[in-house]
């Protein structure tokens, strides 16, 4: 479903545009957190951008054409992550 949504607005903005708006979501996901953290926010908010910024990554992932590559470098990223735990 996200490809067929992802090739709309792609046809219809441009990737560029679409870039543009991963950034704002993931600027609203800050501001949702920052909220939240200073005690003005909801947790839904930050859960409603949470699902924003997954679909923009998704669209970016499709975009880029490198989603086994981010997958590799979420493993590597977790590995380290729990290494750095268990030291």
């Amino acid at each position: 479903m996200i490809k067929k949504a992802y090739t709309l607005y792609a046809a219809k903005y441009g990737n560029i545009a679409q870039m543009i708006k991963a950034i704002e979501e993931l600027a609203e996901l800050q501001k949702a957190i920052a909220k939240y953290l200073n005690g003005q926010g909801e947790q839904i908010f930050i859960i409603e951008e949470i699902a924003d910024v997954e679909i923009m990554t998704s669209q970016l992932k499709l975009m880029f054409d490198c989603e086994n590559q981010v997958e590799k470098f979420k493993k590597k990223k977790i590995k380290r992550m729990i290494n750095r735990i268990n030291q």
